[in-house]
Formats: structure tokens, C-alpha cells, sequence
């Protein structure tokens, strides 16, 4: 298996209040060989996406105990059996949260909500195991974290 392609971030500051991280993957993944030749294998690996994308934006006010941000996930398709004879279609989702910085006595804490395939996104995708995930429905997370 061999995985050619060109992979590129972009991560900091945006003024005082925006943090910005972007990221791209481009690749062509191949697998060759003897398996490939005789027609037992199809020449894509199953689950390997040519293409995913990340693109996260944070805001915070100066002073201000409250962030807010929103991340968007791209997935291109992938084939979905080994003789690349189907493919789970590509997918966009969305997270929106917001985090509350606070400390409880001495120890600094963190209450995070954040908001998962917010768009509620229904889409299957092939891992590369050749089994079919479910991308979860819409679900809202609540974290809390005490100390360091």
C-alpha cells in the first residue's frame, strides 16, 4: 500500500480575540502487487479517503472566562469493499461549543459544552477494516474538568 499526496495546516492567531486551524489532506492511496494483478483486490484501499479537510475557529474576548468556537470536518468518499466495487459517500460536519473557564478553590477548572454534528449529518463511511461506521446522530456533550 502506498500513500502519495501533500498534507498542509495552517494553525494561530487572528487579532486578539480569533484563533484559526486549517487543515487539508490530499493523497492517492494505491495498493499494487500480485493480488491486485489477478483481480483479487481492487487497486484502492478500503476506508482511505483521497481527501479530508478540517477547518476550526475559536473566539475569545480579552478578559473574558467564556470561548466560544465551531470546527467543520470533511471526509471525501472511500471505497467500501476490497475490489473498490462501492463507496461510502463523502460528508461535512459540524461542531459548535462553547468553554467556561473558572477556578474552584485553587485548582483551575473548565466546563465545556459543545454540540456535535450539529447539523445532524446522517452518513455512513467505510473504515479500514472494511466495516461500515455510522457517523452519530446530533448530541450535545458536557464536560467538567477540575485541576491541572
Amino acid at each position: 500500500v502506498r500513500h502519495r499526496g501533500l498534507e498542509t495546516s495552517l494553525a494561530g492567531r487572528i487579532g486578539e480575540r480569533w484563533n484559526v486551524v486549517l487543515g487539508a489532506l490530499a493523497m492517492r492511496p494505491r495498493i499494487s502487487g500480485e493480488a491486485v494483478d489477478d483481480g483479487r483486490l481492487g487497486e484502492r484501499p478500503v476506508g482511505r479517503s483521497p481527501r479530508i479537510a478540517l477547518a476550526s475557529l475559536n473566539y475569545q474576548r480579552p478578559g473574558s472566562a467564556w470561548s466560544f468556537d465551531a470546527t467543520v470536518n470533511y471526509g471525501g468518499p472511500r471505497p467500501a469493499d476490497e475490489l473498490n466495487r462501492a463507496e461510502t459517500a463523502g460528508f461535512t460536519t459540524i461542531a459548535l461549543g462553547s468553554r467556561y473557564r473558572f477556578r474552584v478553590g485553587e485548582a483551575p477548572a473548565l466546563l465545556r459544552v459543545r454540540i456535535v454534528n450539529a447539523t445532524d449529518k446522517d452518513t455512513w463511511f467505510a473504515g479500514s477494516s472494511g466495516l461500515q461506521a455510522y457517523t452519530a446522530r446530533r448530541r450535545v456533550d458536557l464536560l467538567l474538568g477540575v485541576g491541572e
